[in-house]
């Protein structure tokens, strides 16, 4: 039956046609129900006209058929369809009646419920088939959930003689009858996230470490089908996940996500996950993702994720969809080449990334070509954007310059990046390169530190246990390290990610395997030197604080007699600590969620809007887009770095005696008389019109420390001028 134009014939008036079509339809042998229940808007066009005696007809026709012809579970399940298009046809509810007798024929309390349910009449059909089928389906230790609470509750026992069912929701438990039980819970699976973190803990810790995505998947089909990651670990931790584990799990449950077929995976810091039911096409969606990524660095990982994704699920990389793929980055790579631009070579290695997936021999062949051909293969190597790619680079030497190329990995190795210089390692030491020339290295690594951060780090984390990097003293690297760490501290020539990189690699180091290489270099020095040690230690601030104490309680471990001790800081003047209340946290917090959760997206929104355009290179509306996220991205890792250094300030910790942080602090001036009060508080609760203000600002860090009696100058006062301090308090009395 054209269902389609049947309606239009309803809608003309034609009902008797309407009427011999519908049964020459429902009457044939081999109908089903799904072909039934098909026939709804038909149903729906005569309720439009008010004809719905028609309709009822029609419909109890219908059903008697599946009836007759099918089976009477059949015959319910159409009848719940019509039923609720037409909830005063009183055929239809006692035909409902019936049906649900003969389908349940046997259970307890059928009639008694029956009643309760009123589906004969009295109660709106929805909500009594909603309580007949609920009821009937429940059994002890089934699980539910709240429909408003979203919390999971499990019945704990039916009792059919009365119809009162018990339901535990864990801390307590609770007896409703059928209507109530009803309206309140829906059935849930003993897999759902919400039962498995009421009640069934020790089994949720095991999915989470052996089958994170399928907790993830359960999360996402009950939370709306979409959150972030941020989003994630607010509802996993810390009741489920510890805070201080949440970042290895997260790491872990990330690359088990990829190979999902049902979550979908976008962004970074913070990640979308979206829940898919029926599956994702990881082959379309990372096409469509690698034509918007710009970042040679980032095409690379990309297609390195994508094959291993694609290795993970057993899936056969698409040679086609690769084949165009290639295309454009040739093209790309070809237009930087004609410009003589550098980049060009990161481009060839994509492109040779993507040749060997599709299966070709001589895949790096266009990267060995350009480094055959460069002035200064070592430059051009420099301007890779990230260590896949150098290593990529430094393999394709040996095909692209077999005369010197060994030679260009030793000019390499100060300036690679720590994870590429244990690879080039390998290259060295198992070539003929002679000790001196190795030796050379070394000390352009030691004498040009700064410049060659990474690569000291990785000699004295793993280069001084290989026989030919030895040449210069543990003590002497471990000296120049630290050296390093105080000039792109103070330094305006490296910039901020150079000297953040530099740090990071430096921690890593200092703190390997319980800092077994440090204690090892401090059975090798002298007090004198232990004490300089200790000394050049506490002055660096790019170190973390559990770091500088782990390396400063290790020295006078060793060197007991030591009595330099680290002078006292006040609170004011700690650096790495940002004092605040916890209503100011809580606010600067909330700041935060809402650069995620709003702006960022909106970002993100009209980047991809803007890419839709095409012609990347001339669209104006994508590049300030960009732009405007990278400033998101730097306001964002800025304002979680304030909040990873916040610590709560308690009442208590307001000395009585001097102005501190937390400090409330009556004035006069000296001349006039004239009254001043002022609050000194964190960035983060600052307010000028409250005359709250930061203990970090320059005019605050001069008071601070002053007491009852003392002058000061407050050039925002109003007058400005000197002012005598009269009382000291604290900014809460609690």
């Amino acid at each position: 039956m054209n269902v389609s134009e049947v309606v239009k014939l309803v809608a003309s008036g034609n009902f008797k046609d309407v009427e011999q079509e519908w049964m020459l339809f429902i009457g044939r042998d081999d109908i089903k129900v799904d072909q039934v229940i098909a026939l709804k808007p038909i149903v729906e066009a005569f309720v439009t006209i008010e004809k719905r005696d028609q309709a009822g007809t029609l419909a109890w026709a219908a059903v008697e058929s599946l009836k007759e012809r099918r089976s009477v579970e059949d015959a319910l399940e159409a009848t719940r369809v019509f039923l609720l298009l037409l909830n005063r046809n009183a055929e239809l509810r006692a035909l409902a009646t019936e049906l649900y007798r003969a389908v349940y024929a046997g259970r307890d309390g059928l009639e008694a419920l029956l009643e309760e349910a009123g589906i004969a009449g009295g109660r709106p059909p929805r909500r009594a088939m909603r309580t007949l089928d609920l009821c009937l389906a429940v059994e002890p230790g089934c699980y539910v959930v709240d429909r408003n609470e979203d919390e999971a509750g499990r019945v704990a026992s039916v009792d059919t003689s009365r119809w009162e069912i018990a339901v535990d929701m864990g801390k307590d438990s609770e007896t409703l009858e059928p209507v109530a039980f009803a309206d309140r819970f829906v059935l849930c699976e003993a897999d759902d996230f919400r039962v498995l973190a009421r009640f069934e803990r020790d089994r949720l810790q095991v999915m989470l470490a052996k089958e994170p995505a399928t907790v993830i998947e359960s999360i996402l089909s009950v939370k709306g089908d979409a959150l972030d990651s941020e989003e994630l670990c607010s509802i996993l931790t810390p009741q489920i996940i510890a805070h201080g584990d949440w970042s290895k799990w997260w790491t872990k449950a990330r690359s088990a996500v990829r190979k999902s077929r049902h979550v979908r995976i976008d962004g970074r810091s913070p990640y979308y996950l979206e829940y898919v039911p029926t599956g994702h096409d990881i082959q379309d969606e990372f096409s469509t993702e690698f034509k918007r990524i710009e970042s040679p660095a980032a095409q690379y990982s990309a297609v390195e994720e994508f094959l291993r994704v694609c290795g993970a699920r057993r899936e056969t990389p698409d040679a086609a969809m690769l084949g165009a793929l290639r295309e454009l980055v040739l093209r790309r790579a070809e237009r930087l080449e004609a410009r003589s631009d550098p980049n060009a070579l990161t481009e060839r290695i994509v492109e040779a990334e993507i040749a060997g997936a599709i299966g070709e021999e001589d895949c790096d062949r266009h990267v060995a070509a350009m480094l055959a051909s460069a002035e200064d293969p070592v430059r051009l190597i420099k301007t890779c954007e990230s260590a896949a790619l150098w290593r990529r680079a430094c393999d394709c030497l040996k095909q692209g310059r077999p005369e010197d190329w060994l030679s260009i990995v030793v000019d390499l190795f100060p300036v690679a990046p720590g994870s590429v210089c244990e690879h080039l390692a390998d290259i060295i030491d198992g070539s003929d390169v002679p000790a001196v020339r190795i030796d050379g290295v070394i000390g352009t690594m030691v004498t040009e530190s700064a410049s060659c951060a990474e690569a000291l780090c990785w000699l004295w984390d793993k280069g001084l246990d290989r026989p030919h990097w030895q040449s210069v003293a543990p003590v002497t690297i471990l000296a120049r390290m630290l050296t390093m760490l105080g000039v792109v501290q103070r330094s305006d020539k490296y910039s901020p990610a150079v000297a953040k990189a530099a740090a990071s690699a430096a921690r890593s180091a200092l703190s390997a395997r319980k800092y077994v290489r440090f204690v090892a270099c401090l059975d090798d020095i002298e007090p004198g030197m232990a004490d300089a040690l200790c000394t050049q230690v506490q002055r660096l601030h790019n170190l973390t604080r559990k770091i500088e104490d782990d390396l400063v309680g290790r020295i006078r471990g060793k060197f007991p007699d030591l009595v330099q001790k680290k002078a006292h800081i006040p609170r004011w003047s700690r650096e790495n600590t940002i004092y605040t209340t916890r209503e100011g946290l809580a606010r600067f917090e909330a700041e935060i969620i809402e650069l995620v959760n709003v702006k960022m997206r909106e970002n993100a929104k009209a980047i991809g809007e803007a890419a839709e355009k095409g012609d990347l290179s001339e669209n104006s509306e994508y590049k300030f887009a960009l732009e405007e996220r990278d400033l998101l991205r730097a306001r964002l890792a800025n304002m979680q770095q304030q909040a990873s250094m916040a610590q709560i300030l308690a009442p208590d910790d307001v000395p009585a005696k001097h102005i501190s942080i937390g400090s409330k602090v009556a004035m006069k001036h000296v001349d006039t008389g004239g009254a001043f009060e002022l609050t000194f508080l964190g960035p983060f609760d600052a307010s000028v019109d409250d005359h709250v203000y930061n203990y970090k600002a320059p005019f605050a860090q001069e008071i601070m420390g002053t007491a009852v009696g003392d002058h000061v100058e407050l050039p925002m006062a109003e007058p400005p001028g000197t002012y005598e301090i009269i009382s000291v308090g604290r900014w809460r009395d609690e």
